[in-house]
Parts: structure tokens; C-alpha cells; sequence
């Protein structure tokens, strides 16, 4: 197969994805801002929406061509950009202030160590793991095949696994785009994801060099950096989680009555959330039970509009659980099974669970090259009950509560599990970090910005002589 098809096929989807969530969002903010967001959210929704746009053509229609997919991918993402209603609010005379000449050069210093780092840590993870870890050879990858090779057993192809499609389907459409088989298409999607993070932190976060900060930190993770060229679904986890968080803060923080357009984006990350990974339902779930509990008036007037960006992916998740996936393997029914209140009241298995995060939080435990990652994160963590004061809006505090909603629920997914604790927590318990990682970071950064953010404020008051 040719490999600059193979490079074009990958180009084309994430350059979709990106111009949709550019034309979405309207001339509602500064261009540079602007761009940030559209090049964090490029991978999520061309990648994402493309594999649903795949998986719905094999349902009803079979095997089409490759340049008509591509076609009817483009015209639908760029069709739903141009014709969704939009935001009235006017657009700002200037840049934001927050961008300033040192701010853009940081920008564009995170973006070459992003590539610089990511590329050279996946070129000796494939040198060593050419097909990628484990899981995406028995998993994702093995499903990409069968929905590229067999059309034809659809049925057959999506049953293998409970697991969403995100990545397999996606991954397909680019072998179909490039008609052949091509080991490009997994290694760049993850990729993707992984350059997207870096960018995600700097465009959602409020205070600039904090967002830049969060960036540099998840750069200077070599797990969370050595991840990405895995070819696995928990860095695209991670990036979609942050995303849709990022972008329902920002939703929370537009003064628009019904919010503005990050509200449907908010939504359409928040579907391809749970289209990802099962676990991606667990953490779509929580976010919208915590923007319950720190917005309720914002979330119900926004809410319309949020469903409707989460429609697509939460109807094909349905439909896959309804008509293909299996009934074994891992979901809630599982968890909360026979024998699970017996688990939950185990002391013996909280003591396991609470060594095994313990490991995770000592640099010199070598479990996992997480350095000083979640102790740091830990002390940042200090300052979030100043999440709640005034100085803080309510998209720092989703932020923030989300967060620590996503670590305290993982000790609970670990004494309900029905599987052998000691292996679970080894083969997934650093994974499952990696996944609210970035949005820890991203609340961490938020948190501080808020507290010195209050502390010029009241300096500010005092000097004036205002109480």
C-alpha cells in the first residue's frame, strides 16, 4: 500500500474534525484562541465521528468506497458546522488579554516538545512493540481489521468485545480512504490523541500560563507520554474526557443564555466519550452528575443543547449494547452482581486497593515511571476547597469537583470488581490514572490560578482602599 495514501487517509479526518469545531465555534472568540481549540478537538471529532459515520454504513449499507466515505464524512461534519444555529454574543474588538507576545512562544515551544518527545518515544516503543501493546493487538487493532476485511460480517465483528469502536472504526475508515492495510493508521491516530492533550490543557484552561503549565507537566510524564504510541484507547479516553470537561466549562462561564457553541461540542465529546471505552460511560456519567450539582440552573437551560451534541455517540452506544455486544465480559451489571456488597465491606480488599494507589503516589516505588506526578498533583489539590470561593466561577469548580469525583469513585470500581484484585489492579490501575490524569492536571492548574487570582484581587481592593 502506498504510504503517502496511508498519511493523506490520516490527514483528512482529524483536518475535518478540526474545521468543524473552527466554523462552530463562530467569531465568538480571539483567532489564536480559536485556533488552540480547534487543532485540541481536530483528533476527537473527525476520528470520532468518523467511526460512527463507519459503523452506521456497515449496519445499513455494507462495504462502501473509500472516497465515498471520506466524501459523505466531510459533508456531514462540515454540513453540521455550517448550518447549526449559533451564538448571538458579538465578537470581542482584540485578542484576549491573557495572549501576549511570551504567552504565544510558550504556546508554540509546548507544541514542538509535544512532537519532539511524542515521536521519539514512539519510535522506540515500536522499534521494541511494533504492533503496539497488548490490548491493542487483541482488541482494538484485531477490530479494525474485521471491520475493514469483512464488511460483510458486521455482526460478527462487532461481538467479538463489549468494547465501544471509536478506535477500531476510525482506524478503518482510514484503511478504507486508503484502500489497504497500512500499519500508519493506528500509530498516527494515537498520536492524534496525544498531541491533542497538551493543546486541550492550554485552550481550557482560564488563566493561560496556567493551561501552559498543566501542558509542560503532562509533557514531563514519561507514562502518560510513552502511552500514546501504545496504540491502546486510554490516552483517546483521557483526551475526550478533558475535552468534554474543558469545553462544559467553558459552556458554564458563556454568558449566553443558552450557551454558546462549546455547549453542542461539550455534548458531541461527551457522546464520543462513551463511544470510546466502557469506562469513558463511567466518566460521562460523573461529569454530568457533578455539572448538576455545581451549575443545575446553567446545565438545564444549556441542556437541549448538550444532548444534541451527545445524540450520535450515545445512540450508537445503545444500539451497539442492544444488538451486538456480547452479554459476557466486564460492564455494570458485573460489578454490581452477586457477591458485590460482600466485596464492598472487605477491609482486607481496601487495605490491596489503598497499597496499590499508596505505590502509585511513592517516587521510588518504580511501579510505573509516574515520578513525583501525583504527589505534586496531590499538594496542588490542597488549594481546591478555595474552588468554592467567589473568586472561583462555576467552571472552575467542575472542574475541580470533577476531578476529585473521578479519584475517590476508582477505589470503589476496584472492591466491586468480580475479577481477581491483585491482577486488575496491576494491569489497569495505571491506566485508569492515565485517564483523569490530564483533568487533574487541568483542576490542579485551575485551582492555583483561582487562589492567586483571589490574592491579587484582594490586593488590588486594598491598595484602593475598597473592603
Amino acid at each position: 500500500m502506498n504510504g503517502a495514501a496511508a498519511w493523506l487517509a490520516f490527514v483528512v479526518l482529524p483536518g475535518v474534525g478540526g474545521a468543524l469545531a473552527w466554523l462552530r465555534w463562530g467569531p465568538t472568540s480571539g483567532a489564536i484562541e480559536r485556533l488552540v481549540w480547534s487543532a485540541g478537538l481536530a483528533p476527537a471529532l473527525g476520528l470520532g465521528f468518523g467511526s460512527l459515520l463507519l459503523v452506521a454504513w456497515r449496519a445499513l449499507f455494507g462495504s462502501p468506497p473509500g472516497l465515498v466515505a471520506g466524501a459523505t464524512t466531510a459533508l456531514l461534519l462540515l454540513g453540521a458546522a455550517r448550518y447549526a444555529p449559533r451564538s448571538r454574543t458579538e465578537p470581542p474588538a482584540s485578542l484576549p488579554l491573557s495572549w501576549r507576545r511570551i504567552d504565544v512562544a510558550l504556546l508554540a515551544a509546548t507544541a514542538t516538545i509535544t512532537l519532539v518527545t511524542a515521536v521519539r518515544a514512539a519510535v522506540a516503543y515500536w522499534s521494541e512493540i511494533p504492533e503496539g501493546a497488548y490490548d491493542a493487538v487483541a482488541t482494538w487493532n484485531l477490530r479494525a481489521r474485521l471491520l475493514f476485511l469483512a464488511p460483510g460480517e458486521l455482526g460478527e465483528a462487532l461481538s467479538a468485545t463489549n468494547y465501544p469502536l471509536l478506535l477500531p472504526g476510525a482506524i478503518a475508515l482510514q484503511w478504507s480512504l486508503a484502500d489497504g492495510l497500512s500499519a500508519v493508521a493506528p500509530r498516527a491516530t494515537g498520536l492524534a490523541f496525544l498531541f491533542a492533550v497538551p493543546l486541550l490543557l492550554v485552550a481550557a484552561a482560564r488563566e493561560r500560563r496556567a493551561g501552559l503549565a498543566a501542558a509542560a507537566f503532562f509533557l514531563a510524564t514519561p507514562f502518560a507520554v510513552g502511552q500514546g504510541a501504545s496504540q491502546e484507547a486510554d490516552v483517546p479516553t483521557a483526551c475526550l474526557l478533558l475535552a468534554a470537561a474543558g469545553l462544559l466549562a467553558a459552556s458554564l462561564r458563556d454568558g449566553a443564555t443558552q450557551g454558546g457553541p462549546s455547549t453542542e461540542l461539550a455534548g458531541l465529546a461527551l457522546g464520543l466519550l462513551s463511544w470510546t471505552k466502557n469506562e469513558g460511560l463511567l466518566w460521562a456519567s460523573l461529569l454530568l452528575a457533578v455539572a448538576a450539582v455545581t451549575a443545575p440552573r446553567k446545565l438545564q437551560r444549556r441542556g437541549i443543547r448538550l444532548l444534541l451534541g451527545a445524540a450520535p455517540g450515545a445512540v450508537a452506544l445503545v444500539l451497539f449494547k442492544a444488538l451486538w455486544a456480547p452479554a459476557s465480559g466486564l460492564s455494570a451489571s458485573t460489578f454490581l452482581g452477586e457477591g458485590a456488597l460482600g466485596r464492598l465491606l472487605d477491609l482486607e480488599r481496601w487495605g490491596t486497593i489503598l497499597r496499590a494507589l499508596g505505590g502509585r503516589l511513592d517516587p521510588t516505588a518504580g511501579a510505573f515511571p509516574w515520578g513525583l506526578s501525583w504527589l505534586l498533583l496531590l499538594a496542588a489539590a490542597a488549594l481546591l476547597p478555595w474552588l468554592g470561593a467567589r473568586s472561583a466561577d462555576e467552571g472552575t469548580r467542575l472542574l475541580g469537583r470533577l476531578a476529585i469525583g473521578c479519584l475517590a469513585i476508582l477505589p470503589v470500581v476496584y472492591a466491586l470488581t468480580p475479577l481477581p484484585l491483585g491482577w486488575h489492579l496491576e494491569t489497569s490501575l495505571d491506566r485508569l490514572l492515565l485517564q483523569i490524569y490530564p483533568l487533574t492536571l487541568l483542576a490542579a492548574a485551575e485551582a492555583v490560578a483561582a487562589r492567586l487570582v483571589a490574592r491579587q484581587s484582594a490586593a488590588a481592593r486594598i491598595e484602593s482602599g475598597v473592603p
